[in-house]
């Protein structure tokens, strides 16, 4: 009897086990970037994705357009599927390759108009209405110093579609590290860009309220507008990027007086997360 009570409990313990590494190896397969498909070697070349060495060649920068911040990509944009054929607008085009002659049969299903192997031709027209876009951008981004942010790496989902249809799989792209390029201090306002006027009253920053009333490393963002230009932009770019928090920081408090008046101006500057921008804006008190 108590050799049967052990071999129940030695069976427990081993489905437990089992069940445990089980649960463990879903975690891991629903991670939450789901990456894509590696594209075969050449036709990442022959689309200009990479080199011919493998390496990438996707430059990945920061958008602000009517407000709305987005990752944007040259290399990645305006591509469609006759980037493999070797000529435009011809019924008898080769393949700029054998495999991208072999991904355009095999992935996009285009026909083979003549030809075997590398002499195989298409019409070019079969191939202009597959479009790629990207499906979901997952850049790496790390500090450039002390003044800003850059793509360090990272890698972008693509897909490939005909009308509605997706062709293929999606497809996984790395991104070109560029460390020394910063991307977000060049798309914040000038100097003269940010007044006073895009910020909510400021109690103590009014005539007639001591200058002790604010300091130099007080947050205004409270105040800052973030619901119209060129705050709401700026908020779209912390959202986007994830670095940290916005935050606008008093850097001087000018007033000739112990109590403000018009004229008087406090100096700020935009930071975000740990960066503090180099442009300072001026808020005049009117």
């Amino acid at each position: 009897m108590k050799s049967m009570a052990s071999m129940k409990t030695l069976l427990r313990l081993l489905g437990a086990g089992v069940l445990t590494t089980v649960a463990a190896t879903s975690v891991v397969a629903c991670g939450p970037n789901n990456p894509g498909t590696a594209m075969e070697a050449k036709v990442s070349e022959n689309f200009g994705f990479t080199d011919n060495k493998g390496v990438s060649t996707v430059e990945t920068k920061v958008v602000v357009t009517t407000d709305v911040a987005s990752w944007s990509s040259t290399q990645l944009t305006g591509i469609t599927a006759d980037k493999l054929l070797t000529t435009g607008g011809n019924t008898a085009d080769k393949a700029v390759s054998v495999d991208a002659g072999d991904f355009l049969v095999n992935v996009f299903k285009l026909t083979v108009v003549a030809g075997t192997g590398a002499d195989r031709t298409f019409n070019h027209a079969d191939a202009t209405p597959i479009i790629m876009s990207v499906k979901t951008w997952s850049p790496t981004i790390a500090k450039k110093g002390t003044d800003d942010y850059a793509v360090n790496g990272g890698t972008a989902v693509v897909q490939f579609k005909k009308g509605t249809d997706q062709l293929g799989v999606d497809y996984t792209l790395n991104i070109l590290a560029k460390p020394n390029d910063g991307i977000i201090q060049s798309l914040l306002p000038a100097t003269a860009g940010i007044t006073l006027s895009n910020f909510n009253p400021i109690a103590n920053f009014a005539a007639g309220k001591p200058k002790t009333g604010i300091t130099v490393g007080q947050d205004l963002v409270s105040n800052f507008k973030v619901d119209a230009t060129p705050g709401k932009g700026i908020k779209s770019i912390v959202d986007l990027i994830k670095q940290g928090a916005l935050a606008v920081k008093v850097t001087k408090v000018n007033a000739a007086k112990p109590n403000f008046a018009n004229m008087d101006t406090l100096k700020v500057k935009i930071s975000i997360g740990t960066i503090t921008f180099a442009t300072e804006y001026t808020l005049t008190l009117v």
